[in-house]
């Protein structure tokens, strides 16, 4: 785990919010599982903040995809926000698209692609 990645958690109305801060590599994702195994009280949603990832490192998205299989949460119960929510979402967990500038797990290199129309137009707005 990066020496300045930590997790940060509250409860609001019955849902588990979780904000991890720092670097996201292998031992990262696995400590927000297992914040997630320890918090989450079988009722509500878990919103997982991306907004102060530094970076979501290739190995840690990987990992945390993996680690996800094992916890018996229903992965339609697990969102994540922010503006690495779409890169570090595992298949199956929902993506709240906020300020995310349109982007998705292709990064904007397919053709045809909705998040490589929505990020030109951000690009040209800025």
């Amino acid at each position: 785990m990066h020496k300045n990645f930590r997790i940060e958690c509250r409860r609001s109305v019955g849902n588990l919010h979780v904000y991890p801060k720092g670097i996201l590599d292998g031992s990262s994702a696995c400590q927000i599982i297992n914040v997630i195994r320890e918090k989450y009280k079988g009722k509500g949603r878990v919103f997982i903040n991306t907004d102060q990832i530094k970076e979501a490192l290739p190995f840690g998205t990987t990992t945390l995809g993996f680690q996800m299989g094992e916890i018996t949460i229903p992965r339609d119960r697990i969102y994540f926000k922010g503006k690495h929510a779409f890169v570090m979402a595992p298949n199956g967990c929902r993506v709240i698209a906020g300020n995310n500038r349109g982007l998705c797990r292709c990064g904007g290199n397919c053709a045809e692609c909705l998040c490589r129309r929505l990020g030109n137009r951000a690009e040209k707005r800025a």
